[in-house]
């Protein structure tokens, strides 16, 4: 009899480990085909996200050119006078807005390489029509329609030719001032030489990932021309950074093992990488088998996907 029930009991623990093993692997190749369709859904919003924001940057480089092929009038006294009287130096640049929003007359902060106030007062005049741009861009409709895009993008204006930089938002010239002008040359704004070259051709393109002067994290860009009279003139520029990413990456719909995940975006021609870390995750004394998903999008960026492995804390696991 006791055999028997030892016999029973062996039967018992077997059957559980052979229903609990099947559930577990039930679940993990369930869990390994939603991972893989998940990464097909994100790369197209990807792809499409940066389709929106190229459309975008074209838009208020567009906006800009007719502005400035436009008939332009004379500057009133008036107003030279408020552009000069809000003139000011700082962090050896100069320009408008640089400490504080002294003149109403735009949105952002200006940057020259220029000590003189006259030689910005056609650029002050004329810049409304960029601020006009990138406000009318952002009130659209559509604005944020399921591309990943619930934040605004930093957005501004470099002028080859004349010399300034112009942000959309103020930007303190005690945290950055652009005071290396020779950019295209020695590619000092952290943009690969080739990808501005790019720009000479007409095209909207995609930079590099390098390391923003401003902010002092990776970011890339997207460079849109502005012409006039054929001739290059500026560009308008797009900073996408690892914040951004995570808005088109991490959806309220994800699978549950994507909450255990961390995306890394890496730039096959330099090496950089943009990391959107998410995962929070707490372990009883157990190891989590490292997984990474592969899939590329906007050409040269392989994403890459993976758990950590070995984790140790306390009795539970869980994940945001």
């Amino acid at each position: 009899m006791k055999l028997h029930h030892r016999m029973l009991r062996h039967f018992i623990a077997a059957s559980v480990i052979v229903l609990t093993s099947s559930f577990l692997i039930f679940e993990l190749v369930a869990s390994d085909r939603a991972m893989s369709a998940y990464l097909r859904y994100i790369v197209q919003r990807a792809d499409s996200s940066f389709l929106y924001d190229k459309y975008q940057n074209q838009s208020i480089a567009a906006h800009v050119m007719r502005a400035l092929a436009a008939e332009q009038s004379e500057v009133s006294p008036e107003q030279r006078r408020a552009i000069c009287e809000a003139f000011e130096s700082a962090n050896n640049t100069h320009g408008l807005n640089l400490t504080a929003h002294k003149y109403p007359g735009l949105r952002g902060t200006l940057q020259t390489a220029s000590t003189d106030c006259d030689t910005i007062v056609e650029a002050a005049a004329l810049l409304p029509a960029f601020d006009q741009a990138v406000e009318g861009n952002r009130h659209q409709d559509d604005y944020g329609s399921g591309l990943g895009m619930a934040e605004e993008k930093f957005h501004y204006y470099l002028d080859l030719n004349d010399r300034y930089v112009y942000f959309y938002e103020p930007v303190n010239v005690e945290y950055f001032a652009m005071n290396n002008w020779s950019f295209l040359q020695s590619g000092s704004i952290g943009i690969d030489r080739k990808d501005i070259e790019k720009v000479f051709t007409g095209r909207t393109v995609l930079s590099s990932i390098y390391q923003d002067q401003r902010t002092k994290q990776n970011v890339m860009s997207l460079l849109t021309p502005v012409y006039v009279a054929g001739q290059l003139k500026g560009i308008v520029l797009l900073d996408i950074n690892k914040n951004n990413l995570r808005n088109i990456f991490y959806t309220h719909d994800r699978p549950l093992l994507w909450r255990f995940l961390n995306v890394t975006l890496t730039d096959t021609d330099s090496g950089a990488t943009l990391s959107s870390t998410r995962a929070k995750i707490i372990c009883s004394s157990m190891s989590v088998t490292s997984m990474t998903y592969r899939a590329a999008f906007v050409s040269r960026y392989p994403l890459i996907f993976f758990t950590l492995s070995r984790l140790r804390g306390k009795a539970f696991c869980s994940g945001f």
